[in-house]
């Protein structure tokens, strides 16, 4: 007996399956005209020690442990679905198998992986890795640069501050995800959980660790893949969390708060702004300014949990009934915060940049292509419309986009479920989300009330504190005046602002009377930072900004030499991020002549590479070849890996082993780009060099082994030797060593 099995139409491995249920099809191909059929039962192998799987003989029967199939003896098909269990995804490759019997013989035995988005924060070691390294080799494979040119400051109008901000942040996700999978079908991208804690994610191993540094550099551990993120003519990696990033949430609102946003997606659309905008802007870096932001690997596991708040949101409503797109709730092209639709908002308009659509309403350009396709469905198909996304597991239409999130299940429309697949404790866990959402949302109620009798500060903050943003013109009116009035206490002016975001970021006057309290040194300090904490997140969330963005410009220049030196950091950052030429002459100015420098000279060459060019790069060997300021060589070093000029400079840095270790490693980074022969050749020779630091050739094989991964062409000779070697190398190289051969004779389908 020869057992055919195929998913989706395919028939050779490996196989990866979600919560979502996946047709297959089994027959006997050794089957003969006129035979008998066939007792199959399907069932989880044992031992059941990783990811498990439930069955479905159709979508419209309940789901089942097992599955007893009658396949035919002449050849036909049976077809059925399959999905992963809830809440017992794979945590490794191919850790969960279907076993078919016959008379309680195993007749085949088929290994699946069952992949889904999961807490970033939870993830297992080797999970972490495979998406790191998976995430490392899209960017140096050069299908990245897509992704940047689709969100840059030419395309914010398209995907901010309208109704299709969910939808197009959605498919854009999927987007790059189903990249990741051209190295390794296995990954799927984790979340950030930015409304609880996440002490996993801001290590050295994963996100990385701020340096002391001014400019927060951020800080890998050797191994981290993370240590190869380049891109063009940018400054190296920065982010300072605004947030204790080990204990606390970001400064976001609570989960029960944007799930309560019901009953319809024009209510749920304004959490584009808290917790969204408020989530980029729990950091400095590139990652809190839109244009910018995935220039930071971080954006994409925001965005991940930005749509999983959507997904769980959806799961709230009745029955499938948010899944719906004819549901005006579900989805509407006019929302609270964006009221006149456009072209891109409604369901059937088709999605940028995708179409390949470009000018008048659209952006000038339409980078990347059509929607990349997937081995596993036909969705959404190469140009994808507004409505694809909204039933993204398929519940009504059948049209999975193929991916879930961990704690988010497949729920049958048709007959519920007769098992284990919610357990008791996730029920439970529902019902008290439920409860907390009801709780909220009454709080919310009574404050607002309250809050408009009060006069009494203390009363105020309290109820403020337990509000949600504010929408209503009588709180907003009373909002402002509290901010407004100098006579009150810092605090109640500070918490009024964080309550006014929403509405300040649809009305240009209220972010001109915000820029006035930022540039306003009389104004408290702390109220002060809020107040160029919420002008950034408005690069985000307000359609008024970009007609803004020449006062704003005008208004940081001012704060340069700001007597805070956060403040003027952070407007630094700003008008480097906006590529502006007098914070550029001005910077340039310094670094030539010590004397008119404004910040340190650390800080002038990191926001110079945000606007990098020919033009700088003497000026930048110089600082090379001169600078006492080892963290300012280790910046200059990495900005001159476009400046084919610096090769010689490069080998000669990474060579002298009196060079600390940062600027070592990047200097080996720059020669990478500069001249890829000469990086094989010396990073080769540092991982063989017995009397080579160890953190340095265990990062020169970090480098080479992610040029091999996208190059598709290692050294045998080279691996050979080291694998010969490998029980006599230092730890970290050796950890290094190992984990590339186990990920390449794993060989995921590529």
């Amino acid at each position: 007996m020869i057992l055919e099995f195929a998913i989706n139409g395919k028939k050779q491995g490996p196989f990866y399956v979600g919560y979502t249920p996946a047709q297959c099809t089994l027959r006997l191909s050794d089957g003969v005209p006129g035979g008998l059929p066939v007792t199959i039962v399907l069932s989880n192998n044992d031992p059941l020690t990783g990811g498990q799987l439930v069955f479905y003989p159709d979508l419209s029967s309940p789901v089942s442990e097992t599955l007893t199939l009658q396949v035919p003896g002449d050849g036909a098909t049976v077809s059925y679905y399959i999905a992963g269990k809830p809440d017992v995804p794979s945590t490794q490759y191919n850790d969960a198998a279907i076993n078919f019997k016959h008379n309680d013989q195993s007749v085949r035995i088929i290994k699946f992986t069952v992949r889904v988005r999961k807490n970033a924060n939870s993830l297992t070691t080797i999970e972490r890795d495979k998406f790191l390294n998976a995430f490392v080799n899209v960017l140096l494979s050069g299908n990245y640069q897509s992704f940047l040119d689709m969100h840059n400051e030419a395309a914010n109008s398209q995907i901010h501050n309208r109704a299709a901000f969910l939808p197009w942040h959605r498919m854009y996700l999927l987007d790059l995800e189903r990249h990741l999978h051209e190295f390794d079908k296995s990954v799927m991208i984790p979340y950030w959980d930015f409304q609880a804690p996440a002490p996993n994610v801001f290590t050295l191993d994963f996100m990385g660790v701020p340096t002391s540094s001014t400019v927060g550099e951020l800080q890998f551990s050797v191994n981290n893949p993370l240590n190869n993120w380049y891109i063009n003519n940018l400054p190296p990696l920065a982010r300072i969390p605004r947030f204790n990033a080990q204990q606390s949430r970001a400064n976001v609102e609570a989960r029960s708060t944007t799930l309560g946003r019901l009953p319809g997606f024009r209510q749920f659309a304004s959490m584009e702004g808290n917790p969204h905008g408020s989530a980029h802007t729990s950091f400095t870096g590139p990652v809190n300014f839109a244009p910018t932001a995935p220039r930071d690997p971080l954006f994409f596991m925001i965005h991940a949990n930005v749509d999983r708040i959507w997904a769980e949101w959806q799961s709230l409503g009745t029955g499938n009934t948010l899944y719906d797109s004819t549901n005006i709730n579900a989805y509407s092209p006019e929302t609270n915060r964006s009221p006149n639709p456009r072209i891109g908002d409604y369901l059937d308009d088709t999605m940028w940049p995708w179409n390949g659509v470009t000018g008048g309403q659209r952006p000038p350009t339409a980078p990347g292509g059509p929607f990349i396709a997937s081995v596993f469905t036909n969705y959404p198909g190469p140009t994808p419309k507004v409505i694809d996304t909204i039933d993204y597991q398929g519940r009504l239409t059948n049209k999975s986009l193929y991916f879930d999130y961990d704690a988010i299940h497949f729920v049958n429309t048709v007959v519920p479920q007769n098992i284990s697949a919610m357990s008791t404790e996730k029920a439970g866990a529902a019902e008290s989300l439920k409860a907390d959402i009801k709780k909220a949302k009454d709080q919310n109620r009574r404050a607002l009330e309250s809050f408009l009798k009060s006069t009494d500060t203390n009363d105020l903050m309290a109820f403020l504190n337990n509000m949600d943003m504010l929408t209503d013109p009588e709180s907003i009116k009373k909002a402002i005046e509290i901010l407004r009035n100098r006579k009150n206490e810092t605090g109640i002016r500070v918490l009024a602002l964080v309550k006014l975001l929403e509405a300040i970021s649809l009305d240009e006057n209220l972010i001109k009377y915000v820029l006035s309290l930022l540039t306003d040194k009389r104004e408290p300090l702390d109220l002060r930072k809020e107040a160029l904490r919420t002008i950034e997140t408005m690069s985000f969330t307000s359609p008024v900004f970009p007609a803004l963005q020449p006062e704003i410009i005008q208004a940081f220049r001012g704060l340069i030499n700001d007597y805070d030196h956060e403040i003027r950091r952070d407007a630094i950052a700003y008008l480097a991020k906006s590529n502006d030429e007098f914070l550029q002459r001005t910077l340039i100015n310094g670094l030539q002549n010590h004397e008119e420098a404004v910040v340190s000279e650390e800080m002038a060459v990191h926001f110079l590479g945000y606007d990098i060019h020919a033009g700088i790069y003497p000026l930048l060997q110089k600082i090379v070849k001169t600078s006492s300021n080892d963290n300012s060589r280790a910046e200059a070093l990495y900005l001159l890996a476009g400046d084919p000029q610096a090769k010689e400079l490069s080998r000669s840095v990474f060579s002298d082993r009196k060079e600390l270790f940062d600027v070592r490693k990047n200097s080996l980074l720059a020669l990478k780009q500069q001249s890829p022969e000469d990086f094989l050749e010396l990073a080769q020779k540092a991982v063989l060099d017995g009397d080579e630091s160890e953190n340095i050739r265990a990062i020169s094989f970090n480098v080479l082994s992610h040029h091999w991964a996208v190059s598709g062409k290692p050294d045998e000779k080279f691996l050979d030797q080291v694998k010969k070697d490998l029980p006599n190398l230092p730890k970290e190289l050796a950890a290094g060593i190992t984990s590339f051969l186990e990920n390449r004779d794993e060989e995921p389908e590529r």
